[in-house]
């Protein structure tokens, strides 16, 4: 008979690193966070985790009508957990629609950059769900369309819109991403 130990330590090794990742998947809440969104707040105050990326963040007030937004667990390795990377303040009077102004990169030095504000609604139906709807950007010129015009006429629809969803993970329920994708 022949036996593979070589074969048997990667399977072996493979189950242990899932182990670890499963182990270390759930994002730490700190107790500060905990505590200021067990009290009693608004329907925008919470953890949440955005379905794209598995991004998390914290949104809490901040006592002058608006929010903070604080990263807890991100995909870019050099944004430490407890960074604020924005600001949110409400657009309406009901409270559902809000402004994001975050901070969507880093530079060489890891300090943030590249601001963009985002429009954000919560789902009417279900309010651990949020829409972020990038605002545009004034105007832009394309050379290349502007060469294209002169050479060929074309229709194209720009109305597309990027959409990113989020979820709520905290203090609704503790569920990640693999499972708010089914809801």
């Amino acid at each position: 008979m022949i036996r593979f130990p070589f074969l048997r330590s990667v399977i072996i090794l493979m189950l242990m690193l899932v182990a670890h990742a499963a182990a270390h998947a759930r994002v730490e809440i700190p107790d500060s966070i905990r505590e200021r969104l067990d009290a009693p707040g608004t329907a925008m105050e919470g953890v949440w985790q955005f379905v794209e990326d598995g991004a998390v963040m914290a949104v809490v007030a901040d006592g002058n009508g608006g929010f903070r937004i604080i990263s807890l667990d991100s995909p870019y390795l050099t944004l430490e957990p407890g960074t604020v990377i924005g600001t949110a303040h409400p657009v309406d009077a009901t409270g559902r629609v809000f402004r994001w102004e975050t901070y969507t990169g880093q530079d060489s030095d890891g300090r943030l950059c590249s601001r963009r504000s985002f429009d954000v609604s919560l789902s009417d139906d279900d309010a651990r769900r949020l829409s972020m709807t990038p605002v545009a950007k004034g105007i832009r010129l394309n050379l290349w369309m502007l060469y294209r015009f002169f050479v060929t006429l074309s229709a194209r629809d720009n109305r597309k819109e990027k959409k990113l969803d989020a979820i709520r993970i905290y203090p609704d329920g503790e569920y990640n991403v693999l499972n708010a994708i089914v809801l």
